[in-house]
């Protein structure tokens, strides 16, 4: 998750964990601040679930063919078991890109990775889809 999605998580949860005090003494409006809370984290976690897959549909379809070279790799869990990674590749242009791979293969620093990269925001790029193979 993005900076701005963790911040929305955070005002939500306070929201959450400080209207429950004001129960005792005025539960209509707390009530209101819980709802408008769950509203907040709710409209945050399905808007960066939507619009991520949107935007990765969207560079699948017009993203330029790039090869880049992985600069970093993090594993960050298991997604229906495939191992799931955070990796940083350096474009040929010298740009840094975060992208989440979903692999059982290894990654290792200097190793070339083929990207479908934005052509107007190059810090956004996914994987090409391979034939047979789709995304767990």
């Amino acid at each position: 998750m993005g900076r701005t999605q963790w911040r929305l998580f955070g005002v939500g949860m306070a929201g959450l964990f400080l209207s429950m005090p004001f129960f005792a003494v005025a539960p209509a409006v707390a009530a209101a601040c819980m709802a408008l809370s769950i509203l907040v984290l709710i409209a945050g976690t399905l808007g960066w679930l939507i619009f991520s897959s949107i935007r990765d549909m969207l560079i699948r379809r017009h993203g330029v063919p790039m090869v880049g070279r992985v600069q970093h790799c993090r594993a960050s869990g298991y997604v229906n078991r495939v191992p799931n990674y955070e990796v940083e590749a350096q474009l040929p242009d010298g740009t840094m890109t975060k992208l989440m791979v979903r692999t059982y293969d290894e990654f290792q620093p200097g190793q070339p990775i083929e990207l479908l990269v934005d052509p107007r925001r190059p810090r956004h790029a996914v994987r090409p889809e391979r034939p047979g193979f789709k995304d767990f």
